[in-house]
């Protein structure tokens, strides 16, 4: 089976692609940024003992799209695709998607199936968020969400990066924690001046801000919450980069009031892998949980952050 998927929000494909392999144990992630497409085509050639079915996800493919031709990628895909083995289950994201493209058309007669999910009703976007808070133990009050939906413009990865940060503060995020802990502004210029030297690695400017907010009496689960959004911010705007998105089209995307601050993130996000990113935000959600626990907090962050 073939799947198209094109779509705007990570966390969206990533929930597709896991209702579509959910029963499959041998699943294969590439990206042509960092692979061939020759590469990815060997390594579906080859099965585990028993040839159970196998998945291989081939994320931000620009084949679909009508700006550019890639017409000897798209044949050598062509021809790979006509032959693909009945136990393996190709998936592509894409950004764009022409369905009058030759290649397009060609997947559709295999049987392939192309999934949009960058057209969401409000009733769909609200039906995502409230699963992602059942499943992660958040009870959000309906004023709360119109609030995210509304500071957001939409953007699910932005809800759930809030939301996120939010329940870091209190499992009940109501109007008023919304309010408390909002989303750190581009007014707040020593905590952004801090994630900002952390992500850059000038550890010692950096841990002079974290000595100061801790003498402050700022509590730990706040700026564990403003690390983690600054990176997950890098995540979204390295993903959006490579998916061929401007500085412009970025800014509005992600709701910034200055391209400045989109500057400053693709400046910082050369210092980091996707993999990497997406490894320092769970890891950031152990430490809080950590901390919680007993021990000292501070020297547990500080030592995963030098450890960077």
């Amino acid at each position: 089976m073939i799947y198209i998927i094109k779509f705007n929000s990570y966390h969206l494909v990533k929930n597709k692609i896991n209702e579509l392999t959910k029963d499959i144990q041998d699943i294969e992630n590439f990206s042509l940024d960092n692979s061939s497409l020759e590469d990815i085509i060997e390594s579906s050639s080859y099965y585990g003992l028993f040839n159970d079915k196998k998945a291989i996800i081939v994320n931000n493919i620009k084949y679909f799209s009508n700006k550019i031709e890639y017409k000897s990628e798209c044949d050598i895909l062509s021809k790979f695709l006509s032959h693909l083995d009945e136990n393996t289950i190709m998936i592509f994201t894409c950004s764009e998607y022409s369905s009058t493209k030759d290649i397009s058309k060609q997947i559709k007669s295999l049987g392939g199936e192309y999934i949009d999910l960058t057209k969401l009703s409000s009733t769909d976007i609200k039906a995502f968020i409230d699963e992602y808070a059942i499943r992660n133990n958040i009870l959000l009050d309906n004023n709360a969400y119109l609030k995210l939906l509304e500071n957001s413009n939409e953007n699910i990865d932005i809800m759930i990066n809030e939301l996120d940060r939010l329940s870091l503060a209190d499992k009940h995020i109501t109007l008023d924690l919304l309010k408390e802990y909002s989303q750190i502004d581009e007014k707040e210029d020593v905590i952004y001046d801090f994630t900002n030297a952390l992500i850059a690695k000038n550890f010692d400017l950096a841990f002079n801000y974290l000595d100061k907010f801790l003498n402050d009496g700022m509590e730990m689960v706040i700026i564990i919450g403003a690390i983690a959004s600054a990176y997950t911010n890098i995540y979204m705007i390295k993903d959006a980069i490579n998916h061929g998105l401007s500085d412009e089209e970025i800014n509005e995307e992600f709701n910034y009031n200055n391209i400045k601050r989109v500057y400053a993130v693709k400046r910082n996000a050369r210092y980091y892998t996707m993999d990497e990113l997406e490894n320092i935000i769970l890891s950031l959600a152990d430490i809080d949980k950590k901390t919680k626990t007993g021990g000292d907090p501070v020297h547990e962050l500080k030592s995963y952050l030098l450890s960077l």
